[in-house]
C-alpha cells in the first residue's frame, strides 16, 4: 500500500468509538467470571444440587455436557449480592437456556451422503449452501491406503 492509502485508512478509523463509548458496550469482559474460583464453586454446587437435570424440560444431562448451564434466576448484573447464592441458580440444558435468553437453537436437517456410504450429514454447510457429500467423498475419489 502507498503511504497515502495508509494515511486515509488511519484517519477514517480515528473517529470510531471503542470500549465503554461504543453503543454496543455491555460493561467489560463477561467471561472473566469463569476464572473466579468462587463462581466455579457456585456453578458446580448448583449443577450437583439439581443432579445435572434441566429444571425446565427435565432432561438428564451428562456431567461435562457442552452447554450445560447454571443459570442465575435473578440477573447476575442487577443483583451482585445474589451472584454466589445457590438458591439463585438453576440447571438448564443448552436448548432451554438459549430459549430463556430469546436465542433459540435452530434444528439442523440431515441427509444421507450421496456417495452411498450411508453416513448422515448436515444438509447445509456453514454458509447455507446445500451439501451432497461428506468431506473427501464423491468427486475427489478414494485415498490410497498405506500398507
Amino acid at each position: 500500500m502507498s503511504a497515502e492509502t495508509r494515511n486515509k485508512i488511519s484517519q477514517s478509523n480515528q473517529g470510531k468509538t471503542k470500549g465503554d463509548k461504543h453503543y454496543k458496550w455491555k460493561g467489560g469482559k463477561p467471561w472473566e467470571r469463569f476464572k473466579d474460583t468462587a463462581y466455579l464453586q457456585w456453578r458446580n454446587s448448583v449443577l450437583t444440587r439439581d443432579n445435572y437435570t434441566c429444571q425446565d424440560c427435565q432432561k438428564i444431562c451428562k456431567k461435562y455436557e457442552k452447554g450445560l448451564a447454571a443459570h442465575h434466576i435473578k440477573s447476575y448484573k442487577d443483583f451482585p449480592e445474589l451472584r454466589l447464592d445457590i438458591d439463585n441458580g438453576k440447571t438448564l440444558c443448552r436448548e432451554c437456556h438459549m430459549k430463556l435468553h430469546l436465542r433459540p437453537i435452530k434444528p439442523k436437517s440431515t441427509i444421507l451422503c450421496q456417495c452411498g456410504c450411508g453416513t448422515l450429514i448436515e444438509a447445509f454447510d456453514g454458509y447455507g449452501r446445500p451439501k451432497k457429500y461428506v468431506n473427501h467423498h464423491g468427486k475427489r475419489g478414494k485415498r490410497k491406503q498405506v500398507q
